[in-house]
């Protein structure tokens, strides 16, 4: 099966491709192996979600029972190796930033977000099934430039010829500050818990100084045609500054950061004053960290209904992985039935019909 031009005009492309009813079927017998995988996978990944999430509850379970409240601003040596709740200010002495661009803040950690203005390729896909049981494909590629996060790989376009993006000048980054405490505990360990989330809006104030060096001795600098434009809250790195119109290969920069603050941790105590995971008796890992101050009962529910939660999604992933591998198995017998279009259509939808009964049925048993 070769793909063949039909058409290109301005930023798109039209290719088709031709497959007969004997290349199909050898496709739809390779179908038939991994439909066989799939399917039995699927039981696999159903009974070890359902041994997992009950796991996770009975994790936390052990860990409503087992907690011990403590003062973070008097930690005790005999609390040592226990489970215990805690709540203090997350803070640090230090400051951090993301130079050349941002000058150092309060903050505890901070993500640098990098998107470029570059070429996008997107793709639309038609088949027809014809009579005699060849199908016939057209794929329409379109490209646009458009904001993206880092660099979308042009040279593995289907047309690359126009559409190339250049290198990526800056790459994303993130940071934490060296040192931290929670209350009277190294704050360390629960830092590592947390990603930066909150959006950080850049102000002038915020923004290192940039001066180009002159090479006449005694001149003063002059600012630096390169340095970061500052646009609602963003950073941009534009090849021509002095052009407000978006360009190839312009970069823009946003943050998400950690502030210092208020924060509840479920931890197990260690000597030395710090935090470590716990780990339950069937072998669960738990280091709960919530931001503000809250209640051991409020961690635990919140903990129990994202497991109930990730229980549910992979459910879903299970009964489709069943259904695809059903479907899959079928595949000779409806590539045999387009001969005729009409019954390859009728036939992939009664049993698309009752493989998905048999895949509940039987996803429903295994839960």
């Amino acid at each position: 099966m070769l793909d063949k031009l039909i058409g290109a005009a301005g930023n798109s492309i039209t290719v088709s491709s031709d497959e007969n009813i004997f290349q199909r079927m050898i496709n739809s017998v390779i179908g038939v192996l991994i439909g066989i995988v799939l399917f039995f996978l699927s039981f696999i990944v159903l009974w070890w979600n359902e041994g997992n999430v009950i796991a996770e509850k009975g994790a936390l379970d052990e860990m409503k029972r087992a907690m011990v409240k403590v003062s973070a601003e008097a930690p005790s040596e005999k609390q040592n190796g226990k489970l215990v709740f805690a709540q203090a200010a997350l803070k640090s002495p230090d400051k951090i930033g993301d130079a050349p661009y941002v000058k150092p803040g309060n903050y505890l950690a901070i993500e640098r977000v990098v998107e470029m203005y570059q070429w996008i390729e997107e793709s639309d896909t038609k088949s027809q099934r014809n009579l005699g049981g060849g199908r016939h494909t057209e794929t329409t590629y379109t490209y646009h430039m458009g904001w993206a996060p880092g660099r979308e790989e042009s040279e593995k376009f289907h047309m690359p010829a126009g559409h190339a993006n250049p290198p990526l000048k800056v790459e994303p980054k993130k940071g934490i500050v060296a040192k931290s405490s929670f209350g009277k505990f190294d704050g360390a360990a629960v830092l590592e818990q947390l990603k930066p989330t909150e959006n950080l809006s850049i102000t002038p104030d915020m923004l290192v100084p940039h001066a180009k060096p002159v090479a006449k001795k005694g001149a003063k600098p002059v600012a630096d045609p390169n340095a970061p434009v500052l646009n609602k809250g963003l950073l941009y790195l534009k090849k021509n500054p002095a052009v407000a119109a978006d360009a190839l290969g312009d970069i823009k920069l946003s943050y998400r950061v950690v502030k210092q603050g208020d924060f509840t941790v479920m931890a197990r105590q260690m000597p030395g004053n710090r935090f470590s995971v716990y780990k339950a008796k069937n072998g669960k890992e738990k280091f709960l960290v919530e931001e503000g101050r809250t209640t051991p009962q409020h961690m635990i529910a919140t903990e129990k209904e994202a497991a109930s939660s990730f229980a549910m999604l992979l459910r879903i992933v299970g009964f489709f992985m069943m259904w695809i591998g059903l479907n899959l198995l079928t595949g000779p017998l409806v590539t045999m039935l387009d001969v005729i279009p009409f019954l390859g259509t009728a036939g992939r939808f009664v049993l698309g019909l009752v493989w998905a009964v048999v895949s509940l049925v039987l996803t429903a048993v295994t839960i």
